[in-house]
């Protein structure tokens, strides 16, 4: 998959609607809309193919937007990335352990901190059955049968978070830690109780240490997924498009 994507929107997005809607063939208002997305960074096309791509992205930057191509390969490379297992915040740099590498990050070399959330939603059925008292079936049975059976289907929708931070780093070095993933009692006396806290506390802990590197935290939420994605693009789905669509411009500003 190939997608086009702006980014570096100014604050006066009306005025870009006309030339956004040339660009891409669709009514003003649907250029609007998708313009008043929040955020600095709009997936606008979705590709099989390279050259409908490179099309876009042509018009694009033609219409004077700042335009970008994400590849299948720069997904690929996003998604295949080993969860971190165990780390080490040390003097100098993180010490992190994969299932099958060891790698020592200085905190001056690394370059964008990318936290986020995957999301994932379960949908269930139940059938619930419920007795109550039916007048017409006791008159109708004489008395024997006084109430009656109903069903009701109910569809239940859960939604699973699972954290991450992203840590690139010069060199092309980029390696993810996951919430549910990692062990930590490297934390020391710095662990909390929960998961989530301690997360937290890593976060806060990298971004302390490593105070020069960019840090962006627009793929927590759903919406904020959706809005960088767009309505074509389903988060759940495509959660790594999003983090290598980010991950690229970002650091393309470093």
């Amino acid at each position: 998959m190939y997608i086009a994507a702006i980014y570096g929107l100014k604050e006066d997005r009306q005025e870009a609607a006309q030339r956004l809607a040339a660009a891409l063939g669709v009514a003003g208002y649907d250029a609007v809309a998708r313009l008043h997305a929040p955020g600095d960074i709009l997936a606008l096309g979705a590709f099989a193919d390279k050259g409908p791509a490179i099309s876009l992205l042509e018009r694009l930057r033609a219409g004077g937007f700042n335009g970008t191509l994400l590849g299948p390969e720069e997904i690929a490379a996003e998604t295949s990335l080993q969860p971190v297992r165990r780390f080490e915040l040390r003097e100098a740099g993180i010490c992190v352990h994969t299932a099958k590498e060891t790698m020592d990050i200085p905190y001056p070399g690394i370059r964008l901190i990318l936290r986020g959330n995957r999301f994932e939603s379960t949908t269930t059925t139940e059938t619930i059955k419920t007795r109550s008292l039916s007048l017409e079936r006791a008159i109708l049975s004489s008395g024997l049968m006084l109430t009656k059976t109903t069903k009701e289907t109910v569809r239940k929708t859960t939604e699973e978070r699972t954290g991450f931070v992203n840590l690139y780093s010069e060199g092309g070095l980029a390696v993810q830690l996951r919430e549910d993933a990692l062990s930590f009692d490297c934390l020391g006396p710095l662990r909390k109780l929960s998961r989530s806290a301690s997360f937290a506390t890593l976060v806060d802990e990298l971004r302390r240490r490593a105070p020069k590197a960019l840090f962006d935290d627009r793929l927590l939420s759903r919406a904020g997924q959706k809005a960088l994605l767009g309505p074509a693009l389903n988060p759940e789905r495509q959660a790594g498009a999003a983090i290598a669509l980010v991950a690229k411009v970002l650091l393309s500003r470093a």
